[in-house]
């Protein structure tokens, strides 16, 4: 680390640890204001946990500790024997604290709708910006799919499930923004158990019906038509928001 970053280190982590925050929680937190303030960057090498301790007047145990929380949620790489780093892309593993305070918060189904349906909006709108000619056609290829799949009126209903993670994934990348793909994905795995609820209590109709405002939805970014998409994302999202 240059001295340049050093010196951020010992402006930052000056003071005592709070009764409100533990050690660990203060190593935590200043790493988080490094990486804001951009004095750390993906693929930093951090320094020794001797000079992190003695920079923020905490012990090495709650420096080792506080690289464990990090390492857990993604945001430092732990190379034995190299030292640790800050992670050099993004990881699933930093939406796992938000998905589980969700999981909390999720008996507001009116809240959740509202949630998914901002998100949606978002990554159609950049969809309808940036997808190219492929991205559109492994969408047309995944509705063919379901199509096909869906005549058989005995067809296994984990087929709608599996056809709305496909058709979501592909949505997402064709965004070509790879922070809303992953938030995208990430809320997407949150919805699945409604999704599978659906899918089970009416899916003849279900099945129908996704196919449909799927379709929609495509054809608004094949013309890259945003009010079309926009209006076809709400349809959408209501649509899955009678059916819970």
């Amino acid at each position: 680390m240059s001295d340049q970053k050093k010196d951020g280190l010992n402006v930052l982590y000056a003071g005592e640890t709070t009764k409100r925050s533990s050690a660990t929680d203060l190593v935590i937190n200043k790493i988080k204001e490094l990486l804001l303030a951009r004095e750390l960057k993906p693929g930093d090498l951090l320094p020794p946990e001797n000079d992190l301790a003695a920079a923020m007047n905490v012990s090495r145990g709650s420096v080792r500790e506080a690289m464990k929380v990090l390492a857990a949620f993604g945001v430092v790489e732990i190379k034995r024997g190299n030292g640790t780093y800050i992670a050099k892309s993004i990881s699933r593993k930093c939406f796992d604290p938000l998905l589980f305070n969700m999981l909390y918060c999720a008996n507001n189904e009116d809240e959740m709708s509202e949630i998914r349906e901002c998100m949606e909006l978002g990554v159609v709108k950049a969809a309808v910006r940036h997808a190219t000619a492929e991205d559109l056609q492994g969408l047309r290829r995944i509705l063919q799919k379901f199509a096909k799949d869906i005549e058989n009126p005995d067809f296994d209903e984990k087929l709608i499930y599996e056809h709305e993670q496909a058709f979501h994934k592909a949505l997402g990348a064709a965004s070509h923004n790879q922070l809303l793909d992953y938030m995208y994905e990430f809320l997407m795995d949150f919805f699945q158990m409604e999704i599978k609820s659906v899918s089970r209590k009416t899916k003849t109709a279900a099945g129908q019906n996704t196919l449909k405002l799927h379709t929609r939805i495509l054809e608004a970014l094949e013309e890259k038509d945003l009010k079309r998409a926009e209006r076809a994302i709400t349809v959408s999202v209501k649509s899955w928001h009678k059916f819970i």
